[in-house]
C-alpha cells in the first residue's frame, strides 16, 4: 500500500490556537507541500466527513476503538 496523505490531529490537541476553524491549520499544512486549496474547498470536505461520521456513529467509537483504527476512519473521510 502506498501511503498517499498523513493527517494530524491539530484541533486543540496539538496546536492550541485562535482560528476560526481547523481548516485553517490544514490549509496551511497543504500549502507547504504545495496543495493550494481554499478554506471554502477544506471547510466543504470538513463538514461533508463530520455529518459521514455522525450517520455512520463514528463519532461514538471515539474511546472505544484503538487510536489507530479511529483516526484512520476519520482520516479517510477527510480524503
Amino acid at each position: 500500500m502506498t501511503i498517499r496523505a498523513v493527517l494530524f490531529d491539530v484541533w486543540g490537541t496539538l496546536i492550541h490556537a485562535d482560528i476560526e476553524h481547523p481548516g485553517e491549520i490544514l490549509q496551511k499544512i497543504l500549502a507547504s507541500f504545495g496543495i493550494s486549496r481554499s478554506l471554502d474547498e477544506i471547510k466543504t470536505v470538513w463538514l461533508k466527513a463530520e455529518k459521514e461520521a455522525k450517520d455512520t456513529n463514528l463519532l461514538s467509537l471515539f474511546g472505544k476503538l484503538q487510536p489507530e483504527e479511529y483516526w484512520y476512519k476519520w482520516n479517510s473521510l477527510v480524503l
